[in-house]
C-alpha cells in the first residue's frame, strides 16, 4: 500500500519513465528520480518503516546543517524542501536550520528570490527545458504555504516576470491549492500591486484584474480570501486608478460587501477601506456613468450602516466637483440625517471644498455650485415641485430646510463674487455692504438672462421658497434662515418684491418669542419696506406705532421686536424720495440719505408729523426699566439718525431727556445696554 501511495502521489501525468511502469511523481521530484526507488512494476524496492524514514531524514538534515562543506545556496533548496515534508518531526527541524541562515538581507538577494520560484514552479517548460522525465512538478501545498511565508517578504521577487504571476496563478488556481495557499497569493498579489517595477505593474495589474482578482471578489465562499482580495483590490485603485475607471458593476458590488456589517463584519470592513481607496477611479463621471453612480450614492445615504452612507458622503464630496449640483443635493439630504456622524459629515463637506483630494478651505479658496442651478435643483429635486412653487406646506423637515436656505445663500455669494454675512453688516454699520453691491449686479444680469430666455425668474422662485419656509408652524431657527434669505434679496432687489404687499405676514415674526427671529424680522420688515409706494409705507410705519402703543405691545417681547421694525422701517422711508431712487442703505462714508421730500423739495407734512411721532416714541422708551426695552430703542434711534435729522417735540426737551439717561452703567452690570 505504502508503495502504490508512493508511486501514485502527485497529480502527474502517469507516463512510465525509461520503460519503468512508473506513475506520477511525488511533489518536487521527476520520474527518473522515482524510478531509482521502485522496480520495473511500480513497487517500492524496499520499503522502510516511518520511523526509518523520519530516522534518516533527521540524520540527513543533522549531517548537512552541520556540515561547512556545502555551499549556502546549494544547501537552502534541501532544507527548503525538507521543510515541506509530510512528517512533521522533519519539517520542524528543516525550518529552524532554515531560520538560523536566512537573513533579511538574504531575502532581498535576488539568486534567494530565484531559489524559491524554483522551488515553487518546478522545472519550467519551453525552449531548453530537461527531458519531460526529468522535469520536477510543482511544491506541494505545505511547501508553497513555507515558501510563500518568504516570497511575501521578498520585494525583489515582485519584478520576476513571468514567475510572479505563475505563482499567483498556482496559488490561486491550481487543483490542490488550500485556503491558506489562497490567502499567502493574494497577499502576493498586494505586493505586485505595491513594489512591482512602473514598467511591468500596468501588465502585471491587468492581467491579475481581469483573471483572478474579480473572481475572488464575487466569490462568497471564502471570507478571509474575498477580504485580501478587497485589499489589493485598494492597492490597485490607488495605485493604477484607470484600470478601475468607471467600473460600476465592481463598485455596486463592493458596496454590498460593505453593507454586510453585522453578517461578516471582517468583510465589510476590507470593502469599506477598499472603497475610500478606489475612489480616484471614478473621479469627475461623465454621462451615463455619471448618472449611475449619483443613483448608487443615492440608495446608499440611507444605508442602515452610518459607515456606507459616510462613504457615499465622501463620495459625492471627493468624487465630483464642488461645482456639481447634483452632488450637493445629495450632501443636502445627507445633512439631516438622524445619525449624528453622518449629518456632521455632510453639513462639514458642504462648506468645504476638495480639489484632488485635498481640503483647500483652510486657504479661503470655497467654491459652490451656479445659484441658478442649485436653485432649480432644490426646486425640481428637493421639493419634488416645478421650477415654479406652488404655495402650499413644506413636504421636508425643517431641518433639511434650514440647510437648504443657508446652501441657496452661500451659492448667491459665490456666483456674485462676494462673501459677507450681510445681516450682521447692516446690524453692527446700518450700512449695505460689499454683498449687497455685488448681489444687486449679479441678480440684474440672471434676470435680464431668464428674461430673454423665456424662464422663470430666479428671484421669484427664492421668495416663494422664502415665504414656504416662513410657515407659521416652523420652527425658529428655520424662520432665522428664511428671514436672513428675505433680507438680502429686498436689500439687493427690492423690485423682486410685490408694492402691493403691505407686509403684515412679516410683523408677526417681530412679535416671536425668540429674541433672534425678531432683530431679523425687523431688518427684513425694513428692507422689504422700501418696495411699497410711499403711502402703504407710510401706513405700515404708523401701524408699527399704534402696535407699540397699544395693550398689545404688552409683552417685552413684542415691545422689542416693534421697536427694532419701527426703527428700521422709518430709516428706509427716509430713502425715499421723488428724486431719489437708490435701492440701498447709505454706503459707507456717504453721510445721511436724502429724506423724502415733496416737490417743493420739502419733506411732507405726513411724513414729518409720523417721524416727529415715532422720535418722541423711541426716547420715551428709553426710561424703561427693562435693559431690553432700552436696548431696542438705542438701536432703533440709531437707525433712525442715521438716515434723517432727529425732530424735537419743542425747542429742547426731548433731547435733554435722552441725554440725561445714563448709558454708561458698569460694563458687568448691563453690557448690552451700554453697547447699544
Amino acid at each position: 500500500g505504502a508503495g502504490a501511495a508512493v508511486a501514485g502521489a502527485g497529480a502527474g501525468t502517469g507516463a512510465g519513465a525509461m520503460g519503468v511502469g512508473v506513475g506520477a511523481p511525488p511533489a518536487g521530484i521527476s520520474r527518473a528520480t522515482l524510478a531509482m526507488f521502485v522496480d520495473r512494476n511500480g513497487a517500492v524496492n524496499s520499503l522502510p518503516t516511518r520511523d526509518q524514514i523520519v530516522a534518516a531524514k533527521r540524520a540527513a538534515l543533522h549531517f548537512l546543517a552541520s556540515s561547512t562543506i556545502f555551499p549556502e545556496q546549494s544547501l537552502l533548496p534541501v532544507l527548503f524542501a525538507a521543510a515541506g515534508d509530510q512528517h512533521s518531526d522533519v519539517s520542524s527541524e528543516a525550518e529552524t536550520a532554515i531560520k538560523h541562515r536566512v537573513s533579511s538581507a538574504d531575502i532581498e538577494n535576488s539568486s534567494f528570490a530565484t531559489m524559491l520560484f524554483d522551488l515553487l514552479l518546478g522545472t519550467p517548460s519551453g525552449p531548453g527545458a530537461p527531458p519531460d522525465d526529468q522535469r520536477r512538478s510543482a511544491a506541494s501545498p505545505k511547501l508553497r504555504v513555507f515558501l510563500m511565508a518568504y516570497l511575501n517578504r521578498c520585494v525583489c521577487a515582485t519584478a520576476v516576470f513571468p514567475g510572479a504571476l505563475q505563482v499567483v496563478f498556482l496559488c490561486l488556481n491550481a487543483p490542490d491549492t488550500t485556503p491558506k495557499l489562497q490567502m499567502l497569493g493574494m497577499q502576493f498579489v498586494v505586493r505586485i500591486f505595491e513594489h512591482a517595477p512602473p514598467a511591468q505593474l500596468p501588465t502585471l495589474a491587468k492581467l491579475i484584474y481581469g483573471t483572478v482578482l474579480v473572481k475572488f471578489l464575487k466569490s462568497g465562499d471564502l471570507i478571509e480570501v474575498q477580504c485580501a482580495a478587497l485589499n489589493a483590490l485598494g492597492v490597485l485603485g490607488r495605485k493604477l486608478p484607470d484600470i478601475l475607471r468607471n467600473n460600476m458593476e465592481l463598485l455596486t458590488l463592493v458596496f454590498g460587501m460593505a453593507s454586510t456589517t453585522q453578517e461578516t463584519p471582517a468583510l465589510a470592513s476590507a470593502a469599506q477601506e477598499a472603497l475610500h481607496l478606489i475612489s480616484p477611479a471614478f473621479a469627475h463621471p461623465e454621462g451615463p456613468v455619471r448618472a449611475s453612480l449619483l443613483a448608487l450614492l443615492e440608495k446608499n445615504l440611507t444605508n442602515a450602516q452610518a459607515n456606507v452612507a459616510i462613504i457615499a458622503l465622501r463620495y459625492c464630496n471627493r468624487v465630483f466637483r464642488n461645482t456639481d449640483v447634483d452632488a450637493r443635493y445629495l450632501l443636502l439630504l445627507g445633512a439631516c440625517d438622524q445619525r449624528d456622524d453622518v449629518m456632521r459629515e455632510a453639513q462639514g463637506a458642504l462648506y468645504r471644498t476638495i480639489e484632488n483630494g485635498v481640503d483647500v478651505s483652510s486657504k479661503g479658496q470655497v467654491f459652490y455650485p451656479s445659484f441658478p442651478e442649485m436653485l432649480a435643483t432644490v426646486c425640481t429635486r428637493l421639493l419634488n415641485l416645478p421650477y415654479a412653487l406652488p404655495s402650499h406646506t413644506i413636504p421636508l423637515s425643517p431641518n433639511l430646510m434650514i440647510h437648504t436656505l443657508r446652501y441657496l445663500r452661500c451659492c448667491l455669494g459665490c456666483s456674485s463674487q462676494v462673501d459677507e454675512d450681510e445681516a450682521t453688516h447692516v446690524a453692527l454699520t446700518g450700512t449695505a455692504g460689499a454683498r449687497t453691491r455685488g448681489l444687486q449686479v449679479y441678480l440684474s444680469s440672471i434676470e435680464d438672462t431668464a428674461r430673454a430666455s423665456a424662464s422663470h425668474s430666479p428671484t421669484a422662485s427664492l421668495h416663494a421658497l422664502v415665504r414656504r419656509a416662513l410657515a407659521p408652524e416652523e420652527g425658529a431657527l428655520l424662520h432665522v434662515e428664511a428671514l436672513k434669505t428675505l433680507f438680502e434679496l429686498a436689500m439687493a432687489r427690492p423690485a423682486s418684491l410685490s408694492s402691493d404687499d403691505s407686509f403684515d405676514w412679516l410683523i408677526q415674526y417681530c412679535l416671536q418669542p425668540n429674541e433672534q427671529v425678531r432683530d431679523i424680522a425687523g431688518l427684513a420688515l425694513g428692507a422689504c419696506s422700501r418696495a411699497l409706494s410711499l403711502p402703504a409705507h407710510l401706513a405700515l410705519v404708523s401701524s408699527l406705532l399704534a402696535q407699540l402703543k397699544s395693550a398689545k405691545a404688552s409683552a417685552l417681547e413684542a415691545r422689542h421686536g416693534l421697536l427694532g421694525a419701527a426703527g428700521h422701517t422709518l430709516a428706509s422711508l427716509s430713502l425715499k424720495s421723488p428724486s431719489n431712487t437708490t435701492d440701498t442703505h447709505p454706503a459707507p462714508g456717504d453721510g445721511l440719505a436724502p429724506m423724502s421730500v415733496d416737490s417743493s423739495g420739502r419733506e411732507s407734512a405726513e411724513e414729518e408729523k409720523l417721524a416727529r411721532e415715532a422720535v418722541s416714541l423711541l426716547i420715551a422708551n428709553l426710561r424703561d426699566p427693562s435693559d431690553v426695552i432700552v436696548c431696542a430703542a438705542c438701536k432703533a434711534l440709531g437707525e433712525v439718525g442715521r438716515t434723517r435729522a432727529l425732530f424735537p417735540a419743542d425747542t429742547t426737551a426731548p433731547i435733554a431727556a435722552a441725554a440725561a439717561v445714563d448709558l454708561t452703567p458698569a460694563p458687568a452690570s448691563a453690557p448690552a445696554t451700554a453697547t447699544a
